[in-house]
Parts: structure tokens; sequence; C-alpha cells
């Protein structure tokens, strides 16, 4: 848009003098643009649908433990997990819109995005496929509840304690009998995570 404007403001100077549909125009003026608020907001605007998004959940979430006053909840991983979510849609939207203005970050953003993903996910399903083989009550469940696993274990691709949720307790498909290693194990990950993808993240966006 700049270059545009430089092209125009010393057309005497450049191609803009000299081409049939150009030459006529006001080099004083320069160009301006037409404003359309939703094409010049956009990103804006779908980063306030998503924090709609957000509240509503928590508000979904608070709804679900009022209900459940008596029942231990892991209200801590599922917040935790719905943060990672949104971070997760906001580095997606900043990458997209973003990261290709800055030449030299566009690959690190995609490949910090696509990476992780990728790699956490083959962790998300070795440790479902695991569980499956080792512990027998989890076996069960699963044998039940195949849909919503495979749904979580896919997300569990943006952050690993998706497939905490699934023993979280905030409904009665929510029960999944994780033994111990499983939790441990996703815990570790998460905090190796934090220092290899997170702060390179925060990285790339505070460079841009």
């Amino acid at each position: 848009m700049n270059d545009l404007q430089a092209l125009i403001s010393h057309g005497g100077l450049t191609l803009v003098s000299k081409l049939e549909h150009t030459k006529n125009l006001d080099y004083s003026y320069g160009f301006v643009r037409k404003r359309d608020i939703f094409r010049d907001n956009r990103t804006q605007i779908i980063l306030f649908a998503v924090y709609l998004i957000v509240v509503l959940l928590l508000i979904s979430v608070v709804y679900c433990l009022n209900r459940r006053e008596k029942i231990e909840t892991k209200i801590g991983v599922v917040l935790k997990f719905i943060l990672a979510l949104v971070t997760f849609v906001f580095y997606t939207i900043h990458t997209y819109e973003d990261a290709k203005d800055v030449e030299r970050l566009a690959l690190a953003s995609v490949l910090l995005l696509i990476l992780p993903f990728v790699i956490k996910l083959s962790l998300g399903l070795f440790i479902i496929s695991r569980e499956s083989k080792t512990n027998p009550a989890f076996h069960v469940w699963l044998e039940k509840h195949r849909m919503i696993t495979f749904f979580f274990t896919f997300l569990s691709g943006v952050d690993l304690d998706a497939i905490t949720v699934l023993s979280s307790k905030l409904e009665e498909s929510l029960k999944a009998p994780l033994s111990e290693k499983a939790n441990k194990q996703i815990d570790d990950i998460e905090h190796v995570g934090f220092f290899l993808k997170d702060l390179p993240q925060l990285a790339v966006l505070v460079s841009v």
C-alpha cells in the first residue's frame, strides 16, 4: 500500500506518468484507499468471536461444576486445556495473517504450528493405545466411548491435557480411568513442551 502511494506521489519520476490509464492522476493527491471495516479488522473480529466462544465454554464449565458439587472434578486441567486451545487458535490466525509479512519468520511460524501438533498427536495416540493394552478398566471404558475418545485424542495435538479431560468427571462420559503413569507422562511432556514450543512461539509473536 505504501509502495503504491509512493508511485503516485512521485508520478513524474515513475511509469505512472507514462501509462495511458495513470498519466492523468493527480500526483499531489496520491492514493486513498476506501476503508472497509470488516476487511481491515478481519483478524480482530475473528479473535473477538473466539473470545466469546471461550467465555461461553467457561460459563458451561462453571455451570457443570455447580451441578456436581459433590464430585471431584479436574477443573484446573479443563481450564488449562481451554486456554491452550484458544492460544492455538490465536497463533494459527497470527501465522495466516501476519507471519507472511516477515519473510525470515514465516517458515519458523509454520513449523512451530505444525510440528508440535503432529508430535503431540502422535504421543497422544501412543498414550491412548498403551492405556488400552495395559489398563483393563480403561479398555472397557474405551469400548463404550470410542467417538469421544477419538475426538479428544485428536485435540491432544493442541494440548495433551485433552486426554486428561477424558477423566475430568465433568460429565458421565468423561470418567475415563486413566492410570497415574499416563497422567504423569502427560504432565512431563507438557512441561518440556513449554520450553520447546510455547517459548519459541512467544518469541515469534514478539518479533513480528
